[in-house]
């Protein structure tokens, strides 16, 4: 039997972009009495936006708009998980800038095998044209996954993410108030899972040059104190190899966290099990090197 699927669309002044997001769910080559969509408002300034969402909903019986006061990204997956309003078998969030390939439900519904959690490859958004296919998870010759600290993944993409429904409601609330919460929600529903299953095929279309992105905001204080508040949610996950993996092949963090002098505290050893045995060395090595100083180890 086919699975059924609630999508949760965040949106804050998204009106340029809905349509193509909502589009690409309507059109999907699947059944669309299995799709629950989820429209999330979260205090947009611009009424446009449910004018839009309007004209949709006289087509659609499965679109629901919900309006929230403003307060990020998290707040709307707290405010989806407090109402309970995902009610499909697989949830998964699609940014409003983001839209999916028409073949991604069928993709995800052929090889999901009931498994806990879902993920596919994706392709980045250049506003004109797609660019590359940027896979889920490392470990590109393993498609299923049971190990703790194996599941694990450095991609936060949520759309190339479906969680059973009740993996999704073990989550616990995201930070409010802040950005880049999508590691938080992509490392719990993660650990929370039995089993993670991979697929190498593009879903998803990953908007990544969009004026106001907050993923290419500058380095001021401000977004050093967010930034810090995420990677703390991920240690508190569990998943501590992600946290280094940023400082390791991300040179701005780097520099950032010397200049503010920030620390990191966990309480196990680094094993980076996720990264293919014929690579952990080295990923081992310029850990020692040049990212274990950002860390501190917790005496118990």
């Amino acid at each position: 039997m086919s699975k059924s699927f609630s999508i949760v669309i965040p949106c804050f002044n998204m009106e340029k972009f809905i349509s193509t997001c909502l589009d690409s769910l309507v059109n999907q080559n699947y059944d669309i009495n299995l799709l629950q969509i989820l429209v999330v408002d979260d205090g947009s300034t611009n009424p446009e936006l449910k004018n839009i969402v309007n004209e949709y909903q006289e087509k659609y019986e499965n679109i629901e708009y919900h309006a929230k006061k403003n307060n990020h990204w998290g707040s709307v997956i707290n405010y989806v998980l407090e109402n309970k309003l995902a009610k499909n078998d697989y949830v998964s969030i699609l940014d409003a800038d983001d839209f999916l390939d028409m073949n991604a439900l069928k993709t995800i519904d052929e090889i999901c095998d009931d498994h806990d959690v879902v993920s596919s490859a994706y392709a980045r958004w250049y506003g004109n044209k797609k660019k590359g296919r940027f896979y889920s998870y490392p470990y590109l010759f393993k498609k299923v996954i049971t190990d703790k600290y194996q599941k694990q993944s450095p991609i936060s993409i949520p759309i190339s993410w479906y969680a059973k429904k009740e993996v999704f409601y073990k989550l616990k609330n995201l930070v409010e108030g802040i950005p880049f919460q999508d590691g938080n929600y992509t490392s719990q529903i993660i650990m929370n899972a039995k089993s993670v299953k991979h697929t190498k095929k593009i879903t998803c279309y990953y908007f990544i040059a969009r004026e106001g992105n907050t993923v290419t905001s500058t380095w001021d204080e401000k977004r050093v104190n967010q930034e810090y508040q995420c990677l703390l949610n991920l240690i508190d996950n569990d998943a501590q190899e992600i946290v280094a993996l940023r400082f390791l092949f991300y040179p701005p963090i780097r520099k950032a966290f010397l200049e503010n002098k920030r620390e990191l505290v966990v309480n196990r050893k680094f094993h980076f099990k996720w990264i293919p045995f014929y690579g952990r060395w080295a990923v081992n090595l310029m850990f020692l090197m040049s990212t274990k100083k950002f860390f501190s180890f917790k005496k118990i």
